[in-house]
């Protein structure tokens, strides 16, 4: 059943969500600061969940009060994106190391890792040296064995890339593109809110709350480790795609799944009426999706 995102919905959860008693923490990985929400609630299975690219962790707001309901959650700031610090170079064993120290200080040793776009690149290179940590890996819009030309050939450039200002909040949030574009919601509260979460204010000018030089991230080199780590350890993997993505051809990305993951421990599953966002788009289906692939897996 795909929820239209109308006003009622948005009201509900807003409730929801304040319930949940939202608060952001900090943590210090060898000088670099880590934002991140966590709820912890007893002796549940873990998610964390990472978003993509240019993104923040307030991309999950929309799923959290139903996850928190079966899951301790854990959703962060990948460094160079929202609260996180910026880095001087984005080297992603160094981007994943600080995630795996952050993991270790709030003793979460093994956790299911729920990845949007670029955040599965990551998640995938980080199973590559932490499989031992993975209880599942969901794979949300992304053809992990595509050609990406933003990261298999990053930018040559070395020179700084310079910040976008505005002179108001009001400016920058009309400025404010999903990309790529597309988004089902009736009600424009729902992506006001993501812009909202998604711009700065530093001194007297309005900025995006991400570090431009993200746009030089070094190369990921994952896929032939990963998918025999996935073989190994025999970690469970879901690729979940919008019925809508304009990322790639759904029947190429399911095709090239079932040549990375083996049928019996990968999945896949289409959420209708949404595009690449697609937790922005179906919040209440894209819960009950990674919920179902989760819950059914022997314990």
């Amino acid at each position: 059943m795909y929820i239209f995102m109308d006003i009622y919905h948005y009201k509900q959860w807003e409730r929801e969500f304040h319930d949940l008693g939202y608060e952001e923490r900090f943590f210090d990985s060898n000088g670099t600061r880590l934002c991140y929400y966590s709820y912890i609630d007893g002796s549940r299975e873990t998610l964390l969940l990472m978003h993509g690219f240019s993104a923040n962790k307030h991309w999950w707001d929309f799923c959290l009060p139903r996850l928190t309901r079966k899951f301790n959650v854990i959703a962060l700031d990948l460094c160079g994106m929202g609260k996180s610090d910026h880095l001087k170079h984005y080297e992603p064993h160094v981007v994943i190391q600080h995630i795996h120290q952050l993991l270790q200080s709030i003793n979460i040793e093994k956790f299911h890792f729920v990845a949007h776009s670029f955040g599965a690149y990551l998640a995938s290179f980080m199973l590559t040296v932490y499989p031992e940590h993975f209880l599942s890996f969901t794979c949300m819009d992304l053809d992990l064995k595509a050609y990406n030309p933003n990261i298999d050939r990053p930018s040559t450039n070395t020179k700084p890339i310079p910040r976008r200002w505005y002179a108001s909040k009001d400016i920058a949030l009309s400025r404010f593109r999903l990309i790529p574009g597309g988004h089902v919601a009736d009600d424009p509260r729902w992506l006001h809110y993501i812009a909202s979460k998604s711009v700065c204010k530093i001194g007297e000018q309005w900025t995006w709350c991400f570090d431009p030089n993200i746009f030089l991230y070094h190369k990921i080199p994952c896929l032939d480790l990963f998918s025999e780590n996935v073989k190994r350890f025999n970690i469970p993997c879901c690729l979940i795609v919008g019925e809508k993505t304009a990322l790639f051809r759904i029947e190429d990305a399911i095709q090239n799944w079932n040549s990375i993951v083996p049928i019996k421990i990968g999945s896949h599953s289409i959420i209708g009426n949404a595009y690449h966002h697609l937790m922005l788009d179906q919040p209440l289906e894209c819960v009950e999706t990674i919920c179902r692939f989760i819950l059914q897996l022997d314990p």
